[in-house]
């Protein structure tokens, strides 16, 4: 005769339970940002507001979206279709996506084919892209429509061409300036000031470098020149180029006594990041 154990019944009820919980407990919190942004290619060149969505997993882990215009057309005479743009908690792009059955064109409204938007995404990847230095009127033929989709002047032509896509310049330089502008700042800014001193000298001690640049990056906003502070920013400050230069920033906003002292140990430093003058 079998024995009915009731108490098995429940306990495994119980566990069940318990998995949908955490289950419904892990699903993404959405957090809307209004930022207030200006990309290099606009005609009016005056801030407008954006909707940036944070989306925090159950772990804690934040990313973030946004969605943007493909390319800057005033005069509709490109296609214009949404694209959702992708960010880490450190403001680091990650990728792209886009609406179903929409599809991003190049000159002469041919689509993109797969390896246009795998170039693009290799394009969008690269934040040290040379389209950073390319300004809007060099992408323009003075004589052609300002806004067609490839009205290019010979400036063009000394761009290096693994860095758009060919017909699709446009798209390339603004989305690319999406990807990499001050919405990267904002995003950089909201994550570290989520965290205490105390916890970022911990990221400075235990954390890979880009989190230990965000760190730093906090520790100098806050004005954060305590002996702790100071004596582990000293203990990374020579580990990476971009430690040495984050470092070199902090020191330079210390307070002028402090900087007195620290100078002979200094003198023969390169000149400051022009990013720390503000």
């Amino acid at each position: 005769m079998m024995v009915r154990k009731p108490w098995l019944k429940i306990l495994l009820m119980v566990l069940l339970w318990s998995m949908l919980g955490g289950v419904a407990m892990a699903q993404p919190s959405l957090t809307q940002h209004p930022v207030y942004l200006v990309h290099p290619g606009s005609v009016e060149g005056t801030p407008k507001e954006y909707c940036l969505i944070e989306q925090k997993s159950g772990a804690g882990q934040s990313r973030y979206y946004m969605d943007v215009e493909s390319v800057i057309c005033g005069s509709k005479v490109c296609k214009v279709v949404t694209v959702r743009l992708f960010w880490d908690e450190l403001g680091r792009y990650t990728h792209f996506d886009m609406p179903a059955g929409m599809a991003l064109e190049k000159e002469e409204g041919e689509a993109f084919t797969q390896a246009d938007y795998d170039k693009l995404q290799q394009i969008l990847a690269n934040p040290f892209s040379p389209l950073q230095d390319v300004y809007k009127e060099d992408l323009v033929d003075p004589a052609s429509d300002y806004n067609a989709i490839d009205a290019l002047s010979g400036a063009t032509v000394t761009i290096d061409q693994t860095a758009i896509v060919k017909g699709a310049v446009w798209t390339c330089y603004t989305l690319w300036h999406w990807a990499h502008g001050p919405v990267v700042a904002y995003i950089r800014d909201h994550t570290g000031r989520a965290y205490a001193v105390e916890e970022l000298l911990v990221w400075l001690s235990e954390r890979d470098s880009p989190y230990q640049v965000l760190a730093l990056e906090q520790l100098t906003k806050r004005k954060a020149y305590g002996d702790s502070e100071i004596n582990a920013v000293e203990q990374i400050a020579l580990k990476t180029e971009s430690l040495f230069s984050a470092s070199l920033c902090y020191f330079e906003k210390a307070p002028w006594l402090y900087m007195k002292e620290l100078s002979p140990c200094y003198s023969s430093v390169p000149q400051l990041p022009t990013e720390c003058a503000t």
